[in-house]
């Protein structure tokens, strides 16, 4: 399966334009826990079903459209975290 990685604003804008209307997503992050108080967020992998991005939250990315266009219904599943306020 080939993927995009997503290192510019550039980049992640196009793929928000591509995925805002797709019914599903499949979302799945990675944490890093070195030296800090609370994990920090360090990959972003989404699937619309046809298409994988790699998003790198730490290439100091705006979030902002990328997170809003969540207005679907959601299900979260995480082990060990809660998402909470969102």
């Amino acid at each position: 399966m080939q993927y995009q990685l997503i290192q510019t604003q550039n980049q992640l804008n196009t793929f928000v334009e591509q995925i805002q209307n797709k019914p599903i997503l499949a979302i799945d992050t990675e944490f890093m826990r070195r030296r800090t108080l609370y994990p920090e967020v360090a990959l972003i992998q989404v699937f619309d079903g046809e298409h994988l991005a790699l998003i790198d939250p730490l290439a100091e990315l705006s979030l902002f459209d990328f997170l809003a266009n969540f207005k679907r219904p959601r299900c979260f599943k995480s082990t060990a975290f809660t998402f909470r306020g969102h």
